[in-house]
């Protein structure tokens, strides 16, 4: 028992030392796409998506077939559906919490107006989600990546899919919202602090 309460505190020591970026296990974002610390790499296309309110049935069905035909044809292509916009699920869950344990009925009216707002915001976003195609590699599978990408845009091309490379602040955003759920304002910056960083050039006495 003791030798376990040892493992767990020095497990939780290990822990603290690593940053946020070391326990995701991102090594670094870039424009050509996210490393992850084991050596692997992934690169992201954006599905851009269509009107599809102003497609016939027939049109519909055209997309869909060319969207399987694409996905059949490259085996090493991923699917992923992911929020875009903010999730409020863990507000949700404390404001109903606070009513259920709040005895004065003015902060209860308080409590459920937000919770309403909140409920109406999420009505508003609800067709918010982001469709990724991810290929993944290895850092010795670099030299290969030009024609599997050009394989890759030429496939969507010709089904009239529209695709685009997801560019440095498109992959920090879609890992916000992934993890924390939540859309910055304002850029992701890659340091902490890092805004308030400024840089004097410097001055030569003549």
């Amino acid at each position: 028992m003791k030798k376990r309460k040892e493992k767990s505190v020095q497990y939780q020591k290990n822990r603290q030392k690593k940053s946020v970026q070391e326990l995701l296990g991102i090594a670094r974002i870039t424009e050509h796409g996210i490393w992850r610390t084991n050596g692997d790499g992934l690169i992201i296309f954006l599905l851009e998506p269509d009107n599809l309110s102003v497609l016939s049935e027939a049109g519909v069905a055209q997309k869909i077939y060319g969207l399987m035909m694409v996905l059949k044809g490259l085996t090493e292509l991923e699917l992923c559906c992911v929020n875009s916009k903010e999730n409020f699920s863990e507000n949700k869950r404390y404001l109903k919490k606070r009513m259920a344990e709040e005895k004065n009925s003015k902060v209860q009216n308080l409590l459920r107006a937000d919770l309403e707002m909140l409920e109406a915001m999420e009505r508003e976003e609800c067709g918010a989600r982001e469709f990724l195609v991810i290929i993944r590699f290895h850092e010795n599978e670099v030299r290969e990546l030009g024609p599997i990408l050009s394989r890759v845009e030429k496939a969507f091309r010709e089904q009239a899919i529209r695709v685009r490379r997801a560019e440095t602040e498109d992959l920090k955003r879609i890992l916000s919202v992934y993890f924390s759920q939540i859309v910055a304002a304002e850029g992701l910056e890659d340091y902490d602090g890092e805004r308030w960083v400024t840089f004097c050039e410097e001055t030569k006495e003549s």
